[in-house]
């Protein structure tokens, strides 16, 4: 899983699995040699760095640069108080991570923050807007600050996190590692009502709930909306049949 092959965001992670620490995370530092965050908002390439001489290295920075954006990001929902919700649970071996306020299901309402993009992640709107426009237009940061501010609680899902890099080893064999897909997440709509049934109804949450999405995000939200009516639909004449049976 490409989120957390990066070790301090899998440790950050770690460290904020399911039952939520006593405190928030410290609020993140973005670290990175060759690009630095003014602002706290624009990624620019710092002065002193040098140009790349090749495109092996010129690629090298964009992924480093990358992994340092989600990290950061990624730090900064914990700083906020979110945990790591894991998806299908915690002891699978293919996993990704959901991230949540701890108390969203004693929450009145509830807001679930939706995006679908190749390679997207969870916390981000767009990589590309990142860059050209600045964390606050790219990221959810400043939707979940608002929200949280209002007394949401918050759900973040992670819909394009499908598989994961899983180490395995036979009998006589050295160990490898093989690219598994993740139960409840092979695919965007999966996950995201994989995160509905489990987690949601699951947890026969009662309050408001509150769809928010970006680009092909609004799919999603097409998709599970469709689901819910179609539910609301058909549950009141399950329970007619079922008290047709007992008389």
């Amino acid at each position: 899983m490409a989120a957390l092959e990066h070790p301090p965001l899998a440790e950050a992670v770690a460290a904020a699995s399911s039952s939520p620490p006593k405190s928030p995370a410290p609020k993140p530092t973005f670290l990175n040699d060759t690009y630095e965050l003014v602002d706290g908002d624009r990624i620019q390439r710092r002065a002193t760095a040098p140009p790349p001489t090749s495109r092996a290295e010129h690629e090298a920075e964009e992924m480093e640069v990358m992994a340092e954006l989600l990290r950061y990001v990624t730090c900064s929902m914990l700083s906020m108080g979110l945990v790591a919700v894991w998806v299908p649970d915690e002891e699978a071996a293919a996993r990704c991570p959901v991230y949540a306020t701890p108390d969203w299901a004693d929450s009145p309402k509830l807001l679930i923050l939706l995006v679908n993009q190749v390679g997207g992640q969870a916390g981000l709107w767009s990589r590309s807007l990142c860059f050209s426009h600045g964390l606050r237009a790219g990221t959810m940061l400043d939707a979940l600050d608002a929200a949280l501010a209002d007394g949401y609680a918050v759900i973040v899902p992670n819909p394009n996190c499908n598989s994961a890099w899983v180490e395995e080893a036979g009998a006589g064999a050295a160990k490898g590692a093989a690219k598994v897909a993740i139960e409840d997440s092979r695919s965007p709509e999966e996950h995201t009502v994989g995160v509905w049934e489990n987690l949601v109804r699951r947890r026969r949450y009662r309050g408001q709930v509150f769809l928010f999405s970006h680009g092909n995000g609004s799919t999603l939200a097409r998709d599970l909306l469709h689901r819910t009516l179609a539910y609301r639909a058909t549950d009141p004449v399950k329970k007619e049949r079922k008290k047709k049976k007992k008389r």
